[in-house]
């Protein structure tokens, strides 16, 4: 396990997906599995969009003064 800092994560990230795919402060609803595709998920986001990915990465990020 390694510590990292939030900032440091984010920019390892951005910097080896296109522009654009991720998605930061959003509320995922709903997570399913495609009926179509087994190697696709679909999330909604509570402000109704909707994605479809083949990769997703979902942080639960909670902001505490340790």
């Amino acid at each position: 396990m390694r510590c990292v800092e939030r900032k440091e994560l984010l920019e390892a990230i951005a910097g080896q997906v296109p522009q654009g795919t991720i998605r930061l402060n959003s509320r995922v609803t709903n997570i399913k599995k495609s009926e179509t595709s087994p190697n696709v998920t679909n999330l909604e986001l509570e402000d109704g969009s909707t994605y479809s990915a083949k990769v997703r990465l979902i942080l639960d990020v909670l902001k505490n003064n340790v």
